[in-house]
């Protein structure tokens, strides 16, 4: 995604807050499928973001987000 959507310092900014702050507000007992977790987080960038982007303005438009290997595109980072 970081390569035709966001440069890479908004990709790892985006990664960074996405590994901390979503993730501790699910409930961990249970799996999510990558369109429920798109979903979600479109609704906290919708809280927070200054402007849409694909995610908030599927959210507020209540269209699905499917991407089956939502990891795909990441860098490694440790």
């Amino acid at each position: 995604m970081w390569d035709l959507l966001a440069s890479e310092e908004e990709y790892h900014e985006a990664e960074e807050w996405g590994r901390w702050d979503l993730p501790v507000k699910l409930d961990q007992t249970r799996p999510y499928s990558s369109r429920e977790f798109l979903h979600l987080l479109g609704r906290e960038l919708a809280e927070i973001a200054a402007e849409d982007g694909v995610l908030t303005a599927a959210y507020k438009s209540r269209v699905p987000v499917f991407c089956p290997g939502i990891t795909d595109s990441a860098s490694p980072l440790a």
